[in-house]
């Protein structure tokens, strides 16, 4: 199995993670005097798990940082919170930051390249009725990119704006299961274009600090199909054509084409605010945005539906399910997502400034069950890994420009609106939340071994 990947020479293997997942709040705001986050707030109103503790991380980064470079890894990527840079007086939280240093420069100086997202959904207790749309976000998010170039920028290779705008658009002000939580078209629309709006007052910003700054893009895509017997059918086709820019193109296209779909453009545009159109044109950097990040864990079939977005997910009788009940999409219920995605992208951007595509997240929650003293056995999600970067090898074969793949993620954690259920562990490293003691899985030494031997072009 390890021998069938071979990638360019100079592919990186790397592993990603977040902030509030993995320390948790409890001890920045024991030790750091830090602030409550918007997440805390949201838990407690939808009655789930709090992200208090996190992985404990606060207390154990040094075993994590050595977990992450004994797994000889060249980049990894974390988060750093504005719960956390910023006191509740609005000053610089210099404890906060001589962590950060501490725990970063530990695997910065192992030859690691550090990717830093400067919002992993970890927003302040004051942002929590409104979340990204309060009036004031934007200056507090700035202030937070600011202080962070500041006493960061000598350990980071790579900054990230924003994790996953669908998500902190469309689950979190449509869907409503993440926070704030609202379920609204409009305020997902308004939400969109914020998110948009946010992504590109940071790219210039930190540009303008400093011309050599480097700048990747992220976001969760789903490549979109629809079913073989409805291929012909305009009906299935206009409703993938919408599933595809909802998930997918109307996040990349602003910043690449400087706009959005007429599909999109003709069907919602009543609930768009008076501005969109100067946000849509001033996102377009694809010049100064150094890689994009394509997050991905699964595709979707889709078939048209009398719903807000004209569509709704098919999943095929007996396709796989990951043990939260999302589908596996591979063959043979599913295309090859991964690879078509890659190729999509690709292709679509190359002649609007596209330099490189990352896997920039891919992994599988599984309940893994384990007795004491013995390796965890998930070799399920080795099989989903290797299938993963086995579509990546089609991909860069077929021509797509793809420089590197992060695993989600290293250790269990908290996984958002489902918490610490044992389902939704997408660790290579185990916890034992009693004593915070890391178990490494069959996993972590199966990608060990993958990364040390991979072949190379």
């Amino acid at each position: 199995m390890l021998n069938d990947i071979v990638l360019p020479h100079d592919f990186t293997f790397g592993i990603a993670e977040s902030d509030l997942q993995t320390v948790g709040s409890f001890y920045p705001q024991k030790f750091e005097k830090s602030q409550k986050t918007m997440w805390e707030i949201f838990a407690k109103r939808k009655e789930i798990d709090v992200p208090l503790y996190g992985s404990y991380k606060y207390l154990k980064y040094k075993d994590d940082a050595k977990l992450i470079t004994d797994l000889g890894v060249k980049a990894y990527r974390t988060s750093v919170s504005m719960s956390r840079t910023i006191d509740k007086m609005g000053k610089v939280n210099k404890t906060a930051f001589k962590w950060y240093r501490n725990y970063l420069h530990l695997i910065k100086s192992k030859g690691i390249k550090i990717h830093l997202c400067l919002y992993h959904w970890e927003a302040p207790e004051i942002f929590s009725q409104e979340g990204i749309l309060n009036i004031n976000f934007l200056d507090y998010f700035l202030k937070h990119i600011k202080i962070t170039e500041e006493y960061l920028s000598d350990l980071v290779d790579f900054y990230v704006p924003i994790n996953e705008s669908w998500c902190i658009s469309y689950l979190s002000y449509f869907v409503g299961i993440q926070a704030p939580g609202y379920k609204s078209l409009e305020k997902f629309f308004q939400a969109y274009f914020k998110v948009i709006h946010l992504q590109t007052e940071a790219i210039q910003y930190l540009k303008s600090k400093n011309p050599k700054n480097k700048i990747g893009l992220i976001n969760i895509h789903f490549p979109t199909y629809i079913q073989t017997q409805f291929v012909s059918d305009s009906k299935y086709l206009k409703a993938r054509n919408l599933a595809d820019n909802i998930t997918n193109y109307i996040f990349s296209d602003p910043f690449f084409m400087g706009e959005i779909s007429e599909v999109v453009m003709h069907t919602f545009k009543k609930l768009f605010p008076k501005n969109h159109k100067d946000i849509i044109k001033k996102a377009k950097l694809g010049n100064l945005i150094d890689y994009y990040g394509i997050n991905y864990y699964n595709s979707q079939y889709v078939k048209p539906a009398k719903s807000d977005f004209g569509y709704e997910q098919v999943i095929p009788k007996n396709a796989m399910r990951n043990s939260l009940g999302w589908p596996v999409s591979l063959p043979p219920y599913y295309p090859n997502g991964l690879t078509d995605i890659l190729l999509l992208y690709s292709r679509r951007y190359a002649k609007f400034g596209l330099k490189s595509l990352m896997v920039s997240e891919n992994g599988v929650p599984l309940n893994t069950k384990y007795r004491k003293n013995e390796i965890p056995n998930d070799d399920f999600r080795i099989y989903f890994i290797n299938k993963h970067l086995e579509q990546i090898q089609k991909a860069v074969s077929e021509g797509a420009k793809v420089d590197g793949y992060f695993l989600w993620t290293l250790l269990d954690n908290y996984e958002w609106q489902e918490g610490y259920r044992p389902e939704s562990a997408f660790g290579i490293v185990a916890l034992d939340k009693k004593t915070g003691k890391r178990i490494p899985k069959k996993s972590y030494f199966w990608y060990q071994k993958l990364i040390k031997n991979a072949s190379r072009i």
